[in-house]
């Protein structure tokens, strides 16, 4: 899956991948953590945070 910041518009990569299990480890600051819940469907459908 593939992140995208949605302000820019443009992809966002990891800054690493965890060697165990192959998962893709990104900053919080690069899925915009914190910065949504204004919408009647946060946390969990919302499109407003990542």
């Amino acid at each position: 899956m593939e992140v995208w910041d949605r302000a820019l518009t443009k992809r966002v990569d990891p800054i690493r991948y965890d060697a165990e299990t192959g998962l893709k480890i990104y900053r919080e600051d690069q899925l915009n953590l914190g910065k949504g819940g204004n919408t009647p469907l946060c946390p969990f459908d919302c499109d407003c945070c990542f």
